[in-house]
């Protein structure tokens, strides 16, 4: 028994960091099974992207810590996880101090037993689920199946991995948007700093607005502009999943340039790495073991780790990074995005603040937005254009639902 405890509460501390790092809440802890709502008590957007990307973290951690638990206990963990999105009652339930509060209704009994149908070591999710994350993840059709206490079929799909797509635009885009209503201000004042960029003036713009108002819609317009002129295009986005990753968004960005995949080896990573490091004129035995190192790929034998301590590392990491942008519009002028600045983490500010300092005098435009509850620290430069969305007039709002 005191194994079996050992095992089961492994599970539900991996269980409740998971939930947590995407803001869900850990409602009960049933035996060996733990039941989590995301909407309740805290509403977030995307609430059930986070809950999915929830199911995959837990699977990945528990595939991480299955090696200890083997040299142990001499078993593996294995994890069903069944995601659905619907209305509930919330509300205290049991008497004297036996209270707690739960969410009541239908939807709590279609994700226990979607649970119970998924095979062991994947995440499933029912179609009004898959309505609200549709793009954002790679998935298998499992088709409709019946649930116990049930008369309708649910349609069920399991989830592989993310695809790749960011945000409900980045699907939308691929399939076709509807034209750009309003905004022709706005863009004028983009195509006027490009302009200054492709002359050779660094330029940085700062797009405030609410959630939902049309900045991503209006760096999209400004994207498909450019195709008339060579270019290079980056685009980062900060997430509130990852505000605790220290440059996250150009980790990502840098993974995608490389061309790395989940499956690939450390090896090929290291080759493809490399390669771009020449590509890009600097030194491999000087740059690689500190590029590897904010891969997290272990260096190879014939470099040796830069003798710092993670604060110089950090430092020569961001001037590594701003480096390099500056030697890509050397080549051609680049347009960098940086989305979603409210959800920024210090080292990515901290990297954008040096890029502004040293982009004066270099072809690139820096484009950053941000909601109105972010205050951005860098204060008036002559190069820097703020720029704050209002809403729509009447005769806009008009025009956008005709079209």
């Amino acid at each position: 028994p005191e194994d079996w405890r050992q095992l089961v509460r492994s599970y539900q501390e991996v269980a409740a960091e998971a939930v947590e790092r995407f803001d869900g809440s850990v409602a009960q802890y049933l035996g060996d099974g733990v039941v989590v709502y995301f909407g309740y008590p805290r509403a977030n957007e995307r609430d059930a992207e986070r809950a999915v990307r929830a199911g995959l973290r837990i699977l990945e951690a528990v595939a991480t810590d299955n090696p200890q638990l083997v040299e142990r206990h001499g078993v593996e963990l294995a994890v069903r996880i069944g995601v659905h999105t619907g209305p509930v009652v919330v509300g205290q339930m049991g008497g004297g101090e036996h209270t707690e509060t739960l969410a009541l209704g239908d939807t709590t009994n279609v994700a226990a037993h979607l649970q119970e149908m998924a095979e062991p070591g994947s995440v499933v999710m029912s179609s009004p689920t898959l309505h609200l994350v549709q793009g954002i993840f790679v998935t298998r059709d499992l088709g409709e199946r019946v649930l116990k206490s049930r008369d309708e079929p649910v349609h069920v799909y399991q989830v592989l991995r993310p695809s790749g797509m960011r945000s409900r635009l980045d699907v939308e885009a691929a399939t076709g948007l509807t034209p750009l209503v309003g905004r022709d201000h706005e863009l004028e004042i983009l195509d006027d700093r490009w302009a200054q960029v492709r002359e050779g003036w660094g330029q940085a713009m700062l797009v405030c607005g609410e959630a939902g108002i049309g900045k991503s819609r209006l760096m999209q317009a400004f994207r498909e502009r450019l195709v008339e002129h060579a270019h290079t295009w980056l685009e980062c986005r900060c997430s509130p999943y990852t505000q605790e990753s220290a440059l996250q968004p150009v980790l990502e960005l840098q993974r995608q340039a490389l061309g790395f995949t989940v499956e690939d080896a450390a090896e090929l990573k290291l080759r493809r790495l490399e390669a771009g490091i020449e590509a890009a004129g600097f030194d491999p035995v000087e740059t690689l073991p500190l590029m590897a190192g904010f891969h997290s790929i272990e260096l190879p034998e014939g470099y040796e780790a830069p003798a710092l301590g993670p604060e110089g590392r950090r430092k020569q990491t961001l001037e590594l990074l701003t480096e390099w942008l500056l030697r890509l519009g050397r080549e051609q002028p680049v347009a960098m995005l940086m989305e979603d600045l409210h959800w920024v983490d210090p080292s990515t500010q901290e990297l954008l603040g040096t890029i502004l300092e040293r982009i004066v005098r270099e072809p690139v435009l820096l484009l950053m937005t941000y909601r109105p509850d972010f205050q951005p620290p860098w204060g008036a430069r002559s190069h820097l254009t703020p720029v704050l969305l209002a809403r729509l007039t009447r005769a806009q709002m008009g025009d956008l639902v005709r079209k």
